[in-house]
C-alpha cells in the first residue's frame, strides 16, 4: 500500500531572502580585481597555462629529473600524463591566487582555451573521472603528491605499477611548482 504524502506541509522553515549585502560584495570586489589589472592577468594565466598543457601533448618523453626511466609514454599513459598537468593547473589556480574570483577567471580562460584549441581533449577531461580521484588523493592526509600518483597509476591501467605511480607522483611535484612559478610572475595586486 502508497501512501500519499502530497498533502502534509512542514510548519516553521521560513524561506530565507536573499542577502544583497554579499551580492554587492561580489559586485565590488569584481571592480577591484578589474580595475587592479588582476582580472587581465588572470584572464592571461588561464589561456597560459592551456596553451602550455596542448604544446606539450606533442611531447612522448619523460625527461626530467626524478622521473623514472623506461616507460613508453604513449597512447593512455600520455593522456593521463595530459590529464593530470590539466588536473595541477586547476589544483594550484585555487590554492595559490589571492581572491577567488580570479581564480574562477582564470579557471574560466583555462577551459575556454582547452575547448577553442582542442574540443576532443576538452571533452576527454570534463567527461573523465581522473579528477574524482585526484580530488580525494588532495583531501589526504600524509604524502599527497604520493597518492596522486598511486590514482595517476591506476588510471593508466596498472594501479600496482611503481614506476608509474613514481611518474605521476613526480610529474605533480613538478607540474604544481612551475604554475606557482608562473602565478608568482604575474604578481598579482593584493
Amino acid at each position: 500500500m502508497r501512501n500519499d504524502d502530497s498533502d502534509i506541509k512542514i510548519f516553521g522553515a521560513q524561506e530565507q531572502k536573499p542577502d544583497y549585502s554579499d551580492d554587492f560584495a561580489i559586485v565590488e570586489e569584481l571592480t577591484r580585481q578589474r580595475t587592479n589589472g588582476n582580472t587581465a592577468k588572470a584572464k592571461q594565466l588561464g589561456a597560459f597555462l592551456a596553451n602550455e598543457i596542448l604544446g606539450r601533448r606533442c611531447e612522448a618523453t619523460v625527461d626530467f629529473p626524478g622521473a623514472p626511466q623506461g616507460i613508453d609514454c604513449t597512447g593512455e599513459i600520455m593522456l593521463q600524463m595530459q590529464v593530470l598537468m590539466v588536473f595541477s593547473a586547476e589544483f594550484c589556480l585555487e590554492r595559490y591566487l589571492p581572491v577567488s574570483v580570479l581564480c574562477a577567471t582564470a579557471v574560466n580562460k583555462f577551459y575556454d582555451e582547452l575547448y577553442r584549441n582542442a574540443p576532443d581533449f576538452h571533452e576527454t577531461v570534463s567527461s573523465g573521472t581522473a579528477f574524482t580521484f585526484y580530488y580525494l588523493d588532495i583531501r589526504q592526509t600524509g604524502d599527497i603528491a604520493a597518492h596522486v600518483g598511486k590514482s595517476f597509476a591506476m588510471l593508466c591501467g596498472d594501479e600496482d605499477d611503481e614506476k608509474l605511480g613514481l611518474l605521476g607522483k613526480e610529474l605533480f611535484l613538478r607540474y604544481n611548482n612551475m604554475v606557482k612559478g608562473v602565478i608568482d610572475g604575474y604578481d598579482f595586486v593584493k
